[in-house]
C-alpha cells in the first residue's frame, strides 16, 4: 500500500468522524427541543402514571419550564366574552366545545393550552376552574403560588384517566 492511499483513506476517516459528530449533535439538539415542547398536561399524565395513587396533589409550576404569574382556567361552554368579564384577558381565538388553561406573564399569554372534548368517552385529561363540576361560571383565574389542584386518577377500559379540581376553590 502506497503513502498516498494511506494519506486518503486517513483524510476520509476524519471527515467521517467529523460529519458523524455533526449529526450527533443535531440529533442531540433536536431531542431537547422537543422535550421542552412537551404539553404540560403530558407531563403530568406521564408523572402521575407512574404513582399508584389515585388522587394525589399537582402544583402546575412544578410541571412548566417558562415564567409565568397566573393561568386561566376554562371549561366548556366558556366564550370569548366570558373570559373578558371574568378574568379581563381579551382573547381572540374560538373556544367551541373546547377547554383549557391560558398562562399569563405580565398580562401577556405566555403558553397556551387547548383540550378538545370527545362526548364517546371521559377525556384523557380535565382540568375545572371550581371544584363544582356544576358550576355556572366555567372559568377562574389563579395566581401561580395558587394554581395547585386536587387530582384523580381514572381507569376507563384499561386506560387511565385525569381530571384535576382547583384546592381552594
Amino acid at each position: 500500500m502506497n503513502k498516498n492511499n494511506v494519506i486518503k483513506k486517513d483524510g476520509l476517516f476524519k471527515k467521517m468522524k467529523i460529519v458523524f459528530l455533526v449529526f450527533f449533535f443535531v440529533l442531540i439538539i433536536i431531542i431537547l427541543f422537543l422535550s421542552s415542547k412537551q404539553k404540560v398536561s403530558d407531563k403530568i399524565v406521564k408523572y402521575y402514571n407512574k404513582i399508584q395513587d389515585e388522587t394525589f396533589e399537582v402544583k402546575l409550576s412544578d410541571f412548566t419550564n417558562f415564567d409565568w404569574d397566573s393561568v386561566i382556567i376554562y371549561a366548556n361552554p366558556t366564550t370569548n366574552k366570558d373570559l373578558k368579564e371574568y378574568v379581563d384577558l381579551d382573547y381572540k381565538k374560538g373556544l367551541d366545545l373546547k377547554s383549557g388553561m391560558i398562562f399569563i406573564k405580565d398580562n401577556k399569554i405566555v403558553y397556551e393550552e387547548v383540550f378538545k372534548s370527545n362526548y364517546e368517552e371521559p377525556d384523557k385529561f380535565r382540568i375545572i376552574p371550581y371544584q363544582d363540576v356544576n358550576y355556572n361560571i366555567k372559568v377562574n383565574k389563579f395566581k401561580k403560588d395558587e394554581a395547585i389542584f386536587v387530582g384523580e386518577k381514572i381507569n376507563f377500559n384499561g386506560e387511565n384517566r385525569y381530571i384535576l379540581k382547583p384546592l381552594n376553590y
